[in-house]
């Protein structure tokens, strides 16, 4: 029992703990069609695990390619193929995916004579119900692979070749790779991207002997898993006769949720224009048989990365204007980041042929340069897939009986290949095919008929006559046909017994054990549960009573230097240590007036060195306001160096908002509002099994839960107080200071919640005369701003940038980078952005610990203009954000806003109204908020979205 308890304890914190490392095939799929059942081998280049198709299709037959096309260059997976001579659909599974989740599948096919017939077939190609592409060759010996990126609507996918009474369909390989949810946005529920004749392009190599690949065809270098991580095929463009090659040996980094995350080993090269200021090219679609080219819609992705560092005087100057079809890209001539990925992508369509052109402006120095390209075919989802539930008891009764039929792929959709013996019906409100009759009459079936026949909701009709089945019925299927809901034919099934089975009944000792165990177990808990709360009460009262409250603040502002002696002395040796930071250890400790103070330690590991230190110690001591944690003195004693502040009993905001302590034993999906009762037993439990630690544990929980979640009126003032501190440092400082590392964590709280700005060993000073001051990148990840990290400039717009992430955490509650599912995650502005983009209103966001606005418990236009004001802080171009100046007047109004509706709710309570239905929709024009589009302006420059 200890040791299980020990499992589920540990099992629980794992959860909070992540890996990182190099690039490996986890989740990837790779599988050689054609190959031996149970044949494994490893790839010598790419590293990569194939095996046999014969686990994920159950039709099909081996065939080997024709002697006359094995190559030395040949890849081992071309060797073999599975040819499908029978049946019009045969299909492959791909099991243990997660619905929902983004993967890239890529199917392969090498025809090379296998049949000795020399003619290549044309057949389609199908994932799930939905058309991927035709398959067509160019000759017998041209190789065609493509890729879709799609979401999986089901934790399974299906590739289907269907045949069309052009030649017998086959395949060589098939490959699923998992990508983030962030990749390739295009790509969604609705429609798919899809890859064909090799359009993905590392542009930079340039070398005469590399041919441009024909289409459908390899040849030339190609850029693949290991060093792009999602095991993209990148080919050489090749060589033109107009472009020169451009090339760095330094990491090319992606930034945080990169959008289309290209490999450093592509991005390494670039081609620019040999004579001249324009780089152009184009591309034509017309060969593609299979697509309307004047009305189908390609996705274009253009890649860029400066390898050259420019100038900031000017004299090296990289600076162009990207059209494609002839319209404009970039709203203001654009310049490539430094050793970072940068990209540009739209949508084309009308035309078969379509043209780029990058064109060096005037004050360039430098030509265009174009690093990669990828192009895509925008395929809709145009046909609904079997619901989930219904496929899968299915798929079931397929793996249960061997039936002879053409049970392949999904057994609704499309409806011309729907399996025989079934009727569908679409369900009105989610518009998925549902089964409604199953005829499995004269199918030889034997056995016992399987539950999973009950497991179809919208069955009306089932006939398993004349079959050899035995056993009774199920008793969903008795209770269905008794009701009148389902017509059932069992008829000519001698050895079937008709009566059914009924749900189980416990018997006389059963019932008691289950009434009188339980009832001892939550006794005796409930006991040592009791006993173990009277005692922590009671050391709770007795620590409070020997620590003095804080007393007037004004008599903190000390302002001196403390020897380490001292330091040692106020903290009874550093015994109590309270938190910890970049900078070191943060203890608690007394002054002589008795006031408590937080005493920060240097750790050998920071990276502040002495001078630099005291520097800012000295300056800092100057610096006085109401809303910034005030540093009463500093140490610097030989190799000691520390920063006495004031001690803020409320803790941080970041730990106010996430409700910390007794709740890491709270279930993953609740969430935290207080002492959540569902955790009552398994606290029982820890206290059970873990006694000693048990006492230590409830007074964290007692502390904790305490806390009440913020309303929206807290959330307010502390966004107000915060604001004014940093416009204070902004504005009122002479020099003017930028924090550099404004975060949730660094707001600390009075004990009347008022909030004060803490932190400063990362601020630096800028004179009147300058816009920004160049420093190596620092702060905290998730709330940096991009601009700074790219381009080493910081400038007050950087703390605006970080104070608007903090926003968004009151608004949602969420902490910077939020988890999508296991192993995915995006940063809150783009969460709070998708979600108000898919049409969903403010409350969709809206921490649920504040309540509801339908409640009355906050103003919805109060929360509406705050989160409009965050996402615009947020803005990726500094000159586009508001001044802190700005941010202080906005939350004003929104001040004025939640106590205008605190007035008219208590108006209305006193003359004992309802106040009538409320309205939540919020007025968001008043706030310049485009529907769709919060925080954006219209026409805003394309580009990645970055944190």
């Amino acid at each position: 029992m200890k040791l299980s308890a020990a499992v589920l304890f540990f099992s629980i914190l794992l959860q909070y703990c992540t890996s990182s490392g190099q690039p490996d095939s986890r989740g990837f799929i790779s599988i050689d069609c054609g190959i031996p059942e149970n044949s494994t081998y490893q790839d010598l280049t790419s590293t990569i695990l194939y095996v046999s198709d014969r686990g994920f299709v159950t039709s099909g037959e081996n065939r080997n390619i024709s002697a006359g096309y094995i190559s030395p260059s040949l890849a081992q997976r071309y060797y073999t193929v599975r040819a499908f001579a029978s049946g019009v659909r045969n299909c492959y599974t791909l099991p243990s995916l997660v619905a929902g989740n983004k993967y890239l599948v890529r199917a392969a096919f090498y025809y090379a004579d296998y049949d000795g017939l020399s003619t290549p077939p044309v057949f389609d190609l199908y994932l799930g119900a939905s058309l991927w592409h035709e398959v067509r060759f160019r000759d017998a010996a041209a190789i065609n692979w493509m890729d879709v990126v799609a979401v999986a609507p089901t934790d399974f996918l299906q590739v289907c070749l269907v045949n069309k009474g052009t030649g017998t369909p086959f395949i060589s390989g098939l490959d699923l790779r998992p990508l983030r949810s962030t990749l390739y946005p295009e790509a969604n529920a609705s429609q798919s991207l899809v890859m064909v004749n090799a359009n993905r392009c590392n542009v930079g190599p340039t070398d005469k002997s590399v041919v441009r690949p024909t289409k459908a065809h390899f040849s030339g270098p190609t850029s693949r898993y290991p060093l792009d991580p999602h095991d993209r095929i990148w080919l050489a463009y090749g060589a033109v006769p107009a472009w020169t090659e451009a090339s760095a040996t330094s990491v090319v980094r992606n930034y945080l949720a990169d959008p289309y995350d290209a490999p450093s080993a592509v991005m390494q090269s670039a081609a620019t224009p040999s004579d001249g200021s324009v780089l152009s090219f184009s591309w034509d679609t017309s060969d593609d048989r299979s697509v309307d080219a004047s009305s189908a819609t390609y996705l274009l992705v253009l890649y860029f990365a400066e390898l050259q560092r420019v100038s900031a005087s000017g004299e090296l100057r990289r600076q162009f204007d990207i059209a494609v079809d002839g319209t404009a890209w970039n709203r203001e001539p654009y310049s490539p980041p430094y050793l970072f990925a940068d990209s540009f992508s739209g949508t084309v369509q009308g035309q078969a042929r379509h043209s780029v052109s990058l064109t060096a402006t005037r004050n360039a120095t430098l030509p265009p340069l174009l690093n990669a390209m990828e192009v895509y075919l925008v395929r809709p989802v145009d046909e609904a897939a079997t619901d989930p539930g219904d496929a899968k008891a299915m798929i079931a009764i397929q793996e249960a009986y061997v039936v002879s039929k053409n049970w392949m792929g999904d057994p609704c959709a499309p409806k011309a290949f729907a399996w025989e013996g079934l009727d569908c019906t679409t369900d009105p409100p989610t518009g998925t095919p549902r089964i409604t009759a199953l005829d499995l009459s004269h199918n030889n079936l034997s056995g016992s008929i399987p539950d999973c026949l009950g497991q179809l909701p919208f069955l009306v009709f089932l006939d398993l006559s004349s079959n050899d089945l035995r056993g009774p019925v199920p008793y969903t299927l008795l209770q269905k046909s008794h009701n009148g809901t389902l017509s059932l034919r069992l008829s000519n099934n001698p050895n079937l017994s008709g009566n059914g089975s009924g749900p189980k009944k416990l018997n006389g000792a059963a019932l008691l054990s289950a009434i009188i165990i339980p009832t001892v177990a939550a006794t005796a808990l409930s006991v040592t549960f009791i006993a173990l709360l009277l005692r922590a009460l009671k050391e709770q009262a007795r620590r409070r009573a020997v620590d003095p409250t804080p007393r007037d603040e004004t008599a903190l502002l000390e302002n001196r230097e403390f020897s380490y002696r001292e330091l040692k002395h106020i903290t009874k040796n550093f015994s109590l240590e309270i938190g910890r930071g970049g900078f070191g250890a943060v203890f608690l400790g007394y002054l002589g007036n008795g006031n408590p103070v937080a005493v920060k330690i240097r750790s050998e590991s920071s990276s502040q060195g002495g001078k630099e230190f005291l520097a800012e110690a000295q300056h800092l001591t100057r610096v006085h306001h109401k809303n910034l944690v005030s540093l009463i003195g500093y140490c610097k004693d030989k190799d000691h160096f520390a920063l006495v502040y004031e001690y803020m009993p409320e803790g941080n905001l970041q730990d106010h908002l996430r409700l910390r302590g007794c709740l890491i034993l709270a279930h993953s999906n609740i969430k935290p509002t207080g002492c959540v009762l569902d955790q009552i037993l398994t606290v029982f439990l820890f206290f059970f099994f873990y006694f000693r630690l048990g006492v230590q544990f409830l007074l964290m929980c007692l502390d904790t839960c305490t806390h009440r979640p913020l309303t929206w009126q807290q959330r307010l003032q502390i966004a107000l107080d915060a604001a004014q501190g940093l416009e204070y440092l902004h504005v009122a400082c002479k020099p003017a200071l930028i924090h550099r590392d404004v975060k949730s964590r660094n707001i600390l709280l009075t004990t009347g919640l008022g909030a004060k700005i803490a932190d400063f060993g990362l601020t630096k000073a800028f004179s009147d005369s300058e816009t920004h001051i160049t420093t190596e990148p620092a702060g905290t990840m998730g709330y940096l701003d991009p601009e700074y990290y790219r381009s080493y400039r910081a400038s007050e717009k950087s703390d605006v940038y970080s104070f608007g992430v903090v926003l968004l955490e009151l608004v949602t509650g969420q902490s910077p980078v939020v988890p999508v599912d296991d192993s995915v995650s995006v940063h809150v502005g783009e969460w709070v952005q998708q979600s108000l983009d898919r049409g969903g209103g403010v409350e969709s966001v809206v921490d649920p610990s504040m309540g509801r606005c339908e409640r009355g418990d906050y103003d919805v236009n109060s929360v509406w203009k705050v989160a409009d004001l965050a996402l615009r802080c947020r803005r990726e171009a500094s000159r586009e954000r508001p001044t802190m100046t700005d941010v202080v007047a906005q939350i004003r109004e929104s001040v004025e806003l939640e106590a205008a509706r605190r007035s008219s709710a208590s108006g209305a309570a006193a003359a004992g109204g309802g106040g009538g239905l409320r309205s939540c929709a919020g007025e968001r024009d008043a706030f310049e908020v485009v529907e769709g589009s919060v925080g954006e302006t219209a026409g805003a420059a394309p580009g990645p979205a970055m944190i």
